[in-house]
């Protein structure tokens, strides 16, 4: 049983790796009241299909917060469209995102971009570094 899910997580990490559609411009750390801002290159010959989410640590774990940073009091994903060898620069407000004060609470969190040829076949993840954000606590 531990075999099969070493085996899956290095599947997982194969799988969400991809040197044709990527993050640049995230940094290591975040305020609560600041931006988190980055660019999505699509080097691939055709458009793609995605959408963000965000994903925490916990006890060893990185599990799903938010399913789409363009919906996130909501459990549907609004697909949008990077036209290919393009770019889309990215803004994402802490104030929108991590609404509920308990979802500060976490050690790290990282950004997860699901992606496809169609909006139906959202096969492919990008998977981020890991970043911090800074609470009133911290």
């Amino acid at each position: 049983m531990k075999n099969t899910i070493i085996y899956f997580f290095i599947f997982l990490s194969f799988f969400c790796k991809d040197d044709k559609l990527f993050v640049e411009g995230l940094l290591k750390t975040y305020k609560i009241n600041q931006e988190i801002e980055f660019i999505i290159f699509n080097n691939y010959n055709q458009k793609k299909y995605y959408y963000i989410s965000i994903e925490y640590y916990q006890n060893n774990q990185w599990r799903e917060l938010i399913n789409d940073v363009d919906n996130p009091q909501s459990n549907s994903s609004l697909i949008k469209i990077i036209k290919s060898k393009n770019k889309i620069k990215t803004s994402i407000s802490t104030k929108k995102i991590f609404y509920l004060e308990n979802f500060l609470i976490f050690e790290k969190y990282r950004i997860k971009i699901s992606y496809g040829n169609s909006i139906n076949n959202l096969n492919k993840c990008y998977i981020s570094d890991s970043f911090i954000i800074l609470s009133r606590y911290n």
